[in-house]
Parts: structure tokens; C-alpha cells; sequence
């Protein structure tokens, strides 16, 4: 499936995207080369100050694009590359938590279909910040889903090994029991 994605979509999408807004020929066309634009354009803007950006209300706006329509290149503008950065980062570590956690499980139950869920949300959230700023609430809330994807894996985890001690508990009790009596023939 990548292959196929690599070698025959994404030369169009490129293709599709790397136009000038004044030639595009359809109204999606004209909103993905507007989207490339505004990384194009603000990059310079994040390179003046990469490590905590320009905070909250400092942007400098370029005149013909003040409405940032890309999640990650606002929180680089506004907290810098580091703050991107450890937002990613984030998002792929739960990720792969998770998929973690679904390999370690045995069967199919609740949970693994939980955590199924959990990364499809993940991954849909991360491809539609890429075309829009959700405001000012989506870093907290996204943070408290990941919490949320991340309470699985530990619950699952401390039953898993609450089980294990009190099936480890339970052989030691038999064994003890079965010593006890071949002693005493």
C-alpha cells in the first residue's frame, strides 16, 4: 500500500499542490496551493525565532495570509520548533504504544479494539491539522486523548500483571501444600 501511495498518488498530489494560486483551475486546487503558500511563506517567520516563537498575540501576519490554516506551523510561529516537535513526537509515541500493546495481546478484545480506535483518531487528527488551525483548545484536548489512549495501555498492563502475581500466589500455595504432605509420608 505505501508503495503504491509513493509511486503513484504522491507525484500527483505534488503535482496538484505546486501550482500558483492565479493558475489553479478548480477552487480545491486554488485552497492546496494557498496551504502551500502559507508554509512557504511563514517559514522565514519561524526561522526568526525557532526555539519559542513569537507567542501568542506577537505573530508578524504576512498582509495577503492571516488565517493560518495548518496546526503545526501556528504552534511553530507561536511556541516554536521545540514545542512541534515534542507535540509530534507525542502523538507517534502513542502510537506506537499502542500498536505495541495491540502485538502483545493474545486475542481480540475490548481493549485492542479500543486502541484500534485510539490510533485512527490519532492519525485523523494529524492529517486534518495539517489543513486547518482548530484554535487555541486543540493542544490541550489533544493531550487529554492521548492520556486517555494511554490509560489503556497502563490499565491493561496492571491487570495483566495483578493476574500474573495472583496466579504466581495461587502455584506457590499449591506447591507449598504438595510439599508439605509428600514430607510427611
Amino acid at each position: 500500500g505505501i508503495v503504491v501511495f509513493a509511486t503513484v498518488y504522491l507525484p500527483q498530489i505534488i503535482e496538484y499542490v505546486f501550482v500558483d494560486r492565479l493558475l489553479a483551475e478548480t477552487e480545491y486546487q486554488r485552497n492546496a496551493a494557498y496551504r502551500k503558500e502559507l508554509i512557504d511563506n511563514y517559514m522565514d517567520i519561524v526561522e526568526e525565532r525557532p526555539t519559542l516563537g513569537w507567542g501568542r498575540f506577537g505573530v508578524p501576519w504576512v498582509d495577503s495570509q492571516v488565517s493560518i490554516d495548518n496546526e503545526y506551523l501556528f504552534l511553530a510561529l507561536t511556541h516554536g520548533k521545540l514545542n512541534v516537535f515534542v507535540y509530534v513526537s507525542s502523538m507517534l509515541i502513542a502510537i506506537m504504544r499502542l500498536i505495541w500493546f495491540i502485538h502483545k495481546s493474545k486475542e481480540v478484545t475490548m481493549e485492542t479494539t479500543i486502541a484500534w480506535a485510539f490510533i485512527a483518531g490519532i492519525l485523523a487528527a494529524g492529517f486534518t491539522q495539517t489543513t486547518v488551525w482548530n484554535g487555541f483548545q486543540i493542544v490541550p484536548y489533544f493531550y487529554m486523548y492521548l492520556a486517555m489512549s494511554e490509560t489503556i495501555v497502563i490499565y491493561k498492563s496492571q491487570n495483566d500483571t495483578v493476574n500474573k502475581l495472583e496466579l504466581n500466589i495461587k502455584k506457590m500455595e499449591v506447591k507449598k501444600h504438595a510439599y508439605n504432605f509428600s514430607r510427611t509420608l
